[in-house]
């Protein structure tokens, strides 16, 4: 079996068709068996110079074991090689806001917004980034179309309300604001009972009974 593993490109050597080559590399793209993997999307890249896949495919396997630099130099090929995906860009900013460098996450993932501007977690990651370089009006905006896009997230929600406290409230006026679910609703409630420290008053808000 070892041995299968060990020679896996070489038996998928003799395919020309990438999309084969990248459906070969996915099946061996787990634990000890990810090396090989690599080569057959680095195959399928070199049989399909043009498309996208195969490196996003290869960034995503050296993500998944932690080599950050790596995988943030494939997503930018895997960008330019297509200007339209929003996938690379979505991701190299996630790991730009991760490796604590928000300037460039923005960047990247100002582009996602553009071309998809209703992907809800392209807002919240730009709303993280704008917030850690303290540009908190900016933050709330994009981060209230996060809300508006995806209203039952909790940790959206949360994130909003605590970006709202540190704004004008002329700021606030000029947002839209989410109108989060009932079930969201009642969690915001419980955790601000929480911290006025109404510990019963949260559990009373969360218990099943209550109406959601």
């Amino acid at each position: 079996m070892l041995d299968q593993v060990a020679s896996a490109p070489a038996l998928h050597e003799n395919m020309t068709n990438a999309a084969d080559v990248i459906a070969a590399g996915v099946a061996l793209d787990a634990g000890s068996t990810r090396e090989s993997a690599r080569k057959l999307f680095q195959r399928a890249s070199e049989l399909a110079p043009s498309w996208d896949e195969p490196l996003i495919r290869l960034a995503q396997s050296y993500r998944a074991d932690g080599h950050v630099a790596e995988a943030k130099e494939l997503y930018i090929q895997a960008s330019i090689r297509n200007r339209w995906r929003i996938e690379p860009l979505l991701a190299y900013g996630i790991l730009a806001l991760q490796s604590n460098d928000p300037h460039d996450a923005v960047g990247y993932l100002s582009r996602a917004t553009d071309l998809d501007p209703t992907n809800h977690q392209a807002w919240h990651g730009l709303a993280l980034a704008l917030g850690a370089l303290g540009l908190q009006g900016a933050a709330l905006r994009a981060m209230a179309n996060a809300g508006n896009l995806a209203p039952d997230i909790l940790h959206y929600a949360i994130t909003y309300n605590e970006l709202r406290d540190t704004v004008d409230h002329d700021l606030i006026l000029q947002i839209r604001e989410p109108k989060w679910t009932t079930a969201i609703e009642l969690c915001l409630e419980a955790n601000a009972a929480l911290r006025r420290g109404g510990a019963e008053e949260a559990i009373a808000l969360l218990e099943p009974e209550s109406e959601w």
